[in-house]
């Protein structure tokens, strides 16, 4: 069976999504998921990573966990997952973990937890999410307004529906414990050429 945290989130959903429409056994967690919220055939549970007992339930006979960094007690979260029977782990961390590793304490601290576990592990470090932009919504539909700093530097953001495929490959597949793989999208664009783009569209 596949736990996927986050399982209502940009990345989660989509990964809850492509596990089902293979018949694979999931379970999607999120804090406030409800059998409404998932495809047909997944059992929604809603527990908080920032609660460890509220997720055993969810972890019962789980093979595989997708996990976000989320919460304060990693340890505590992969203790659980090590209990429940959980032999591989998932990791969705951040692209900054490696760059900036000072900027990003909480993600390194969830990476050196999952290495540690004793279990089969992978890391996957997304860039910046595309989905981010929808943070300008309301600024942009009340003021015509994008705001966002460094406005000429380019980053490399990618679709969370492409974070998701990744995922469920290396949930599903042999081959990728012990790995590190950083996502990106296609291109770097900076926040005026994503500001541009919006402008374009409307």
């Amino acid at each position: 069976m596949f736990v996927v945290t986050g399982a209502t989130g940009n990345v989660g959903r989509t990964l809850v999504g492509l596990l089902a429409e293979e018949g694979l056994p999931v379970t999607a967690v999120a804090r406030r998921v409800t059998q409404a919220d998932v495809p047909p055939g997944v059992l929604a549970v809603a527990a908080d990573l920032g609660d460890v007992a509220s997720l055993r339930p969810a972890l019962a006979g789980a093979d595989a966990l997708f996990l976000l960094v989320a919460g304060e007690d990693p340890e505590g979260v992969i203790a659980a997952a090590r209990e429940a029977g959980v032999r591989r782990i998932v990791l969705l961390s951040s692209q900054g973990a490696g760059t900036r590793p000072g900027a990003y304490p909480h993600a390194v601290r969830f990476e050196e937890a999952v290495r540690g576990s004793g279990l089969a592990w992978t890391v996957l470090r997304s860039g910046g999410l595309a989905s981010n932009a929808y943070a300008w919504a309301e600024p942009v539909r009340l003021h015509r307004t994008a705001e966002a700093p460094f406005g000429d530097v380019g980053l490399p953001f990618v679709d969370p529906a492409d974070v998701a495929a990744v995922a469920a490959a290396v949930l599903r597949e042999d081959g990728h414990d012990g790995a590190t793989y950083v996502l990106t999208g296609p291109e770097a664009t900076t926040p005026r050429d994503r500001a541009a783009a919006i402008a374009a569209a409307l």
